[in-house]
């Protein structure tokens, strides 16, 4: 019972949504983690390392009669005190910079101390309403990844200078998955992602070196025989598992090779856990009395 802490948060009427808690960040000289609570205006910061401080929250949608903005993903900077919220109804990337709080604003009204940092916020327009984001390093930046259904489009913004490069898309893509592999054009691993839509029948690469360089150039659509259903990511093997509808089999990706070999299943393979030592997909097909297994090597199940 001791190591239950209640919190009531200040909401503004709405509940939290979600609850997302960051890796170590250095905040104001200081390593701690976050607990960020999402609600339909509101992102809350809990300092975990300081309970007994009052939570810092921001609102999002002010504006009587604005739109919710919905806070939905959040990305947390790897060498900087920086957080990157993405929300369902809005076309901007909020930027939450966390500075030091003045010496003289640390104590509220009610004699609680406030958190030691204050955000800042920034808003990123990208064009269109954001549907995935990820964050990943190059030689001398952290760049965020952005991509936008509704435009068809993928965004790349340097986090240093806020400077914003587009990208057309050749088809439709709502997730991104990051990945360093080797490609056909080289056997150098390299930050890579894959784009793709549930739904569609085409997965995108995209390279991610040099892309403010050489734009639509950095990439290659891969057409599959069925729809996608799930996503099953295999990265230490270079290779990602796509679940198809029911009677379409699965197909796996080779990363690097950029090729898809197709595997036929009559089971229902939308449940399914992947085995990395025997690199085989375990299943137990809905309604049946059994659990069978698909050996991804030579496509053949019991």
């Amino acid at each position: 019972k001791d190591s239950i802490n209640l919190r009531t948060l200040r909401s503004c009427g709405d509940s939290p949504s979600k609850v997302i808690f960051s890796p170590t960040m250095t905040i104001v000289g200081e390593e701690r983690r976050l607990a960020v609570v999402l609600s339909d205006t509101n992102v809350t910061l809990i300092d975990l390392s300081h309970l007994d401080r009052l939570e810092t929250t921001v609102q999002l949608s002010r504006a009587q009669g604005e739109p919710l903005v919905k806070p939905a993903q959040v990305l947390f900077s790897p060498n900087r005190p920086e957080l990157y919220v993405r929300g369902a109804r809005s076309n901007d990337i909020f930027v939450f910079t966390l500075a030091e709080r003045a010496g003289d604003d640390t104590v509220s009204a009610n004699e609680k101390p406030h958190n030691d940092f204050r955000p800042s916020i920034d808003q990123l327009g990208v064009g269109g309403l954001p549907s995935d984001m990820a964050l990943y390093e190059t030689a001398d930046a952290t760049r965020l990844l952005v991509l936008s259904a509704e435009t068809q489009q993928a965004s790349i913004v340097d986090t240093a200078t806020s400077q914003i490069t587009s990208v057309s898309l050749p088809s439709p893509a709502t997730d991104v998955l990051l990945f360093d592999a080797a490609s056909p054009r080289g056997d150098a691993k390299a930050p890579r992602a894959l784009l793709y839509e549930p739904g569609g029948d085409t997965v995108l690469f995209l390279d991610l070196e040099e892309l403010e360089e050489r734009g639509s150039r950095n990439l290659e659509p891969l057409r599959l025989t069925s729809a996608i259903e799930k996503v099953i990511p295999l990265l230490e093997q270079d290779r990602v598992l796509i679940l198809h509808p029911q009677g379409a089999g699965v197909s796996l990706i080779d990363l690097a090779a950029r090729t898809v070999s197709p595997i036929t299943s009559s089971a229902q393979l939308t449940a399914a856990t992947f085995d990395a030592e025997r690199l085989r997909l375990w299943v137990g097909p809905s309604g049946q009395n059994f659990v069978g297994w698909l050996d991804l090597q030579t496509g053949d199940t019991q």
